[in-house]
């Protein structure tokens, strides 16, 4: 294969795994809380002469749109939504993990969890266990406060990145860092409300036809480069015979 169609082969698999990306992106646009993900693309260029460089397409991982997804209200006490560019903090087998899906529940110890059991945390990284007998009177203020009857029993982490692109993502709604969270302080907590999927399933479709157009673009170019080589070679045999 030629410098063309290594080209070629190249576009081709980055739209492959854009095309993946997308597909997971319509998959989850009615998962709660779930952030898109975005394809990035650069040129590598590799010297074939002293003159000219050849660019191959190489596909960085997929980085999260931090757009923000429309709050639904809920009206159940144990259902958040952050508004701004904050996160929940949960704690997770594999250490703290970052979450914008706030569809939390008690636990038999009543502690505040996501639905997979993961225990949510506070601005000191300790699991938040509501007191008393009546925890479905838990009220959050919009600033994480967290209270019953009143009586302020602790405060809700709202985590913010200065680099969220460089998540990685666990499952549909965590995601890790290493990056150290600073306090989101102009982000909101809503009670009673969840934020929906940021994905926009009209633009996600549109993408993902104008991707494959472009895959079957491409591999029509590969197919063509073949037949001009195969025909050069005939040419070649039938003149040398």
């Amino acid at each position: 294969m030629d410098a063309i169609g290594y080209v070629a082969l190249s576009r081709q698999l980055g739209l492959e795994r854009q095309l993946a990306t997308i597909a997971n992106n319509i998959a989850n646009a009615n998962t709660t809380g779930f952030l898109a993900e975005e394809m990035t693309f650069e040129a590598v260029l590799q010297r074939a002469n002293r003159r000219v460089g050849i660019a191959y397409v190489q596909d960085l991982s997929p980085r999260p749109d931090m757009s923000e997804g429309e709050i639904k209200i809920t009206k159940s006490p144990f259902d958040l939504a952050i508004a701004g560019d904050g996160f929940f903090a949960v704690e997770t087998d594999n250490g703290i993990r970052y979450t914008r899906a706030g569809h939390f529940r008690l636990d038999d110890q009543n502690r505040l969890v996501t639905y997979d059991g993961n225990p949510v945390l506070d601005v000191d990284d300790q699991p938040i266990v509501l007191p008393g007998e009546d925890p479905a009177a838990l009220h959050v203020a919009v600033d994480g406060t967290l209270s019953i009857a009143g009586e302020i029993f602790g405060t809700l982490q709202r985590a913010r990145f200065v680099e969220p692109e460089r998540f990685m993502r666990e499952g549909s709604m965590l995601f890790a860092t290493a990056e150290v969270p600073e306090i989101a302080a102009d982000s909101a907590v809503y009670q009673g409300a969840l934020e929906a999927s940021n994905v926009q399933p009209i633009l996600e479709m549109t993408a993902m036809m104008q991707t494959t157009r472009a895959f079957e673009a491409t591999q029509k170019l590969i197919e063509t480069q073949h037949d001009l080589t195969r025909q050069a070679v005939e040419r070649l045999l039938d003149m040398r015979s």
